[in-house]
């Protein structure tokens, strides 16, 4: 489209606005010239296109200053390339020059803030747009994006119904977003039921009708209770309503290919790869399922192709090379493994590069640099570790290397299976060493105090978490932190045990129950002899019971926030904690955790299993610490700076 095409405006007009019709075809240039980018495959080409929509919006501006239209689309086009400051900036000057009545304006400098962690300010920037214009779909759905990742889910969906019913009243605003988010959230959250509602309010709807998004998601969520015949239908809805949707082409193909359909997998992920040509994602997928096929030529072919449209595309190089590596191509796979890591060598995701290449060099008799590749490949681990510390406000922040199983998702209230299990287990593993073990037998005190304080600690914890502790209803955790956790507590008494006791068989037999109360009887009247414990153990006990009369204290003073708190409200569910340790520190309660597991040692006289145990202990928690801690800083703006994150005065 060329300039001279473009209306004029007769002289007697000079002065006035633009035809509107002339700033239509610039901004539909603009746009064009952008999407072109986006599936542009040669970078310099991008890079033009770029370019050429940002000098079109540029001289937009320059025609109708007043016009909110260009301000937007430039904006979103400087936070594409990053360009945050220059994006504020121009932000800034489009509420000043329409008046400050722009609520695409307004919305969309709200999102930049979102995006680059101000919180606080994009909160306000959404509230002014809804302030100009209550009937602003997109100002609504992105507020309550921004309230879920922060684990407001409550106040996520009263924004988001609230926007429901404002935009109702204007037939126009397309609300489909705001459906879409309620019911991902809900199924998210295991309330299927309100979830199919609102999909199948939404599409209800002209607009949810022609809603790609919305279908997808209903496709996805149907998915995982196995209705082949439903997620078809959905997903086949969601392509009639956009029919290059690159996300709907992959989750259905890859849908397919759990289904054990793989020749329908790769049909849909050619034909997504051909409206798609520039998605790298796609061409991954599809060498993926090649290779499970049996065609290696294929997938060599394809993943070569996915390189040349974005060679910095780390799991491209990381899929071709495990599959050369399976082939027993060893030459090849480190090849394409050097490639990968020079491609993007900042990126975290190279650590799974790394590790794949570890195994190899292992494998291959290589071990000397198998070492170094796994040395590199370690931060995986802090990732696994972090894991267990996403809960609840830090939810959101669990680590996207987990793929699919990144949102699976459990009450943190479940909290309290993990004692009740652990109680029973170490009530039991504590009855069978009493009857197994003669209570006069040299040795035998140690692992029966070390498994009488676990035992005090359990049911302790079991009885905070269910009298005292309310976790919001939202409030998560992952459910491989909490598969772990059940098992952890599981055999953590018989961690506590000596390993000749596994080995000998002098078993007693239960009998009476007279029978039952003496022997106990004697091994506690054994335990009460002055000479039976050392100093040693004597001092372990005292740091295990302190420890656990600090970690009580600190969660009697959380328990204490929220009882002033509405139930269930988001908002007010995380306040300032104030006194006793946590004036010092943000995570007293992790100390005392720790200093119980160090009691636990002294006690056991520094076994390798209660060492181990500390170890892991400690770091899970100073790493929860220090995201806590993080987390406090961010939420509110007068937190005490001189407060630590676990270890007074130190970290």
């Amino acid at each position: 489209m060329d300039d001279d095409l473009f209306l004029t405006t007769p002289a007697s007009m000079s002065s006035s606005k633009p035809l509107r019709i002339n700033l239509d075809l610039r901004l539909y240039r603009a746009r064009l010239a952008r999407m072109q980018a986006a599936l542009a495959v040669d970078p310099e080409a991008k890079r033009q296109l770029l370019r050429q929509a940002e000098a079109s919006l540029r001289t937009c501006l320059a025609m109708d200053s007043s016009d909110a239209r260009g301000y937007v689309v430039l904006g979103k086009l400087l936070a594409q390339q990053k360009r945050y400051d220059e994006a504020r900036k121009l932000y800034a000057d489009g509420t000043t020059a329409t008046g400050n009545t722009s609520a695409y304006i307004w919305a969309a400098w709200g999102y930049l803030e979102a995006l680059t962690g101000n919180v606080a300010r994009a909160r306000k920037l959404f509230d002014a747009a809804i302030v100009v214009d209550e009937t602003h779909a997109a100002a609504w759905h992105k507020w309550g994006m921004l309230e879920m990742r922060q684990g407001n889910y409550l106040r996520a969906r009263d924004l988001w119904t609230s926007g429901i019913s404002k935009c109702r009243r204007v037939s126009s605003r397309s609300n489909t977003y705001l459906y879409c988010s309620l019911a991902v959230m809900a199924a998210e959250l295991g309330k299927l039921s309100e979830a199919r509602a609102w999909f199948q309010e939404g599409t209800r709807l002209a607009e949810g009708r022609c809603s790609c998004a919305l279908w997808h998601a209903w496709a996805m969520t149907e998915a995982r209770l196995g209705d082949p015949s439903a997620v078809r239908y959905l997903f086949k809805r969601s392509l009639e309503a956009n029919p290059r949707s690159r996300y709907a082409h992959l989750a259905w193909a890859m849908w397919e290919r759990q289904q054990g359909n793989a020749a329908a997998s790769l049909q849909l992920l050619a034909r997504g790869s051909s409206l798609n040509p520039a998605d790298a994602a796609l061409y991954q997928a599809r060498g993926i399922v090649e290779k499970e096929a049996g065609r290696c030529e294929q997938a060599r072919a394809v993943f070569k192709q996915g390189l040349s449209v974005d060679a910095a595309h780390l799991y491209l190089w990381q899929a071709w090379g495990v599959m050369e590596f399976q082939l027993g191509r060893f030459d090849e796979a480190r090849r394409l493994f050097q490639e990968g890591v020079w491609a993007d060598p900042g990126n975290k995701d190279v650590v799974f590069i790394f590790q794949a290449w570890g195994v190899l060099e292992q494998r291959t008799g290589n071990a000397a640099l198998a070492r170094e590749l796994f040395k590199a490949a370690l931060k995986a681990f802090k990732d696994a570790v972090y894991l267990s510390s996403c809960r609840g406000k830090l939810w959101h922040d669990k680590p996207a290397a987990l793929g699919p199983l990144r949102d699976w998702a459990v009450p943190q209230a479940w909290f309290l299976h993990f004692y009740v299990v652990g109680s029973c287990c170490n009530a039991a593993v504590l009855l069978a060493y009493c009857l197994s073990s003669a209570p006069s037998t040299s040795g035998t005190h140690v692992p029966l105090l070390a498994l009488l304080l676990v035992q005090l600690h359990l049911v302790r914890r079991a009885l905070e978490t269910w009298l005292l502790l309310h976790y919001p209803c939202s409030a998560s955790m992952h459910g491989i932190a909490y598969v772990f956790g059940l098992s952890y507590y599981a055999v953590v008494p018989l961690s506590l045990l000596p390993s000749s006791w596994y080995s000998q068989q002098q078993w007693q037999q239960l009998g009476p129950l007279q029978q039952l109360r003496a022997t106990v009887q004697q091994h506690l009247a054994g335990l009460a002899d002055s000479g039976a414990l050392t100093q040693l153990q004597l001092m372990g006990a005292g740091v295990f019971l302190a420890g656990n009369l600090l970690q009580l204290v600190s969660h009697w003073q959380l328990a204490a926030l929220s009882r002033g708190s509405k139930p269930g409200i988001e908002e007010t569910a995380y306040k300032v904690p104030t006194g006793g340790l946590f004036e010092l520190v943000s995570c007293p309660h992790y100390l005392a955790e720790i200093i119980i597991y160090c009691g636990l040692l002294l006690v056991t006289g520094g076994q390798l299993l209660p060492l181990l145990m500390l170890v892991w202990v400690a770091v899970n928690l100073v790493l929860a610490a220090r995201a806590s801690h993080k987390w406090y800083r961010r939420r509110f703006k007068s937190y005490p700076p001189a407060r630590k994150a676990i270890i007074p005065f130190v970290l």
